[in-house]
């Protein structure tokens, strides 16, 4: 199903921009210089950007590329799977919660570098440079956001955010029965 990128930004803008937020914030804490941030824009196949510099050391910028990954992760599903329990066992489907469900979506949904950028990180992953552990611990969560970054014509960003965000409390809530 081919679904224009510029209109799936739209619907998940508050993701992207979030990632951005993300990538700015890393730079501060990496002291890498920011040349220029746009945080959304439909001229970038309806995404934003943070020109930067690159950290000294290649695990920093691992790291540097990872964390919007883990923050839009981490904050889509502290948003989305209460807001799944509530409609689950309260039966609750309300225009507040369809809202916090579809925010927390859209940022889930944008928590994966694009495909240049997992290109980059996965470049970056070397065993001689990082180390042997640091490489173990790194190349599984590399090679998933490498296939992720090439499935998203497939729309598996959508399925991703949908199994965290709705199935897992599901998966949760049945097992606690």
């Amino acid at each position: 199903m081919f679904i224009p990128r510029n209109i799936i930004s739209l619907l998940t803008f508050p993701g992207i921009i979030l990632k951005n937020i993300s990538y700015k914030m890393m730079c501060k804490i990496y002291k890498c210089e920011v040349f220029e941030v746009s945080y959304f824009s439909l001229e970038n196949e309806g995404r934003g950007y943070v020109s930067h510099s690159m950290a000294e050391r290649n695990i920093d910028n691992i790291l540097f590329y990872l964390s919007s990954f883990f923050m839009n992760t981490i904050i889509g599903m502290l948003i989305g799977m209460p807001t799944a329990i509530l409609m689950v066992s309260e039966r609750r489907v309300d225009a507040f919660t369809l809202t916090l469900l579809w925010f927390s979506i859209s940022i889930v949904m944008n928590a994966f570098p694009d495909e240049e950028d997992s290109e980059l990180i996965w470049k970056m992953t070397d065993i001689k440079e990082i180390g042997l552990v640091k490489s173990i611990l790194i190349y599984p969560i590399t090679g998933f956001i490498k296939m992720a970054s090439v499935l998203t014509w497939t729309l598996f960003d959508l399925f991703y955010a949908v199994f965290l965000i709705i199935l897992t409390p599901n998966l949760i809530n049945e097992l606690i029965k």
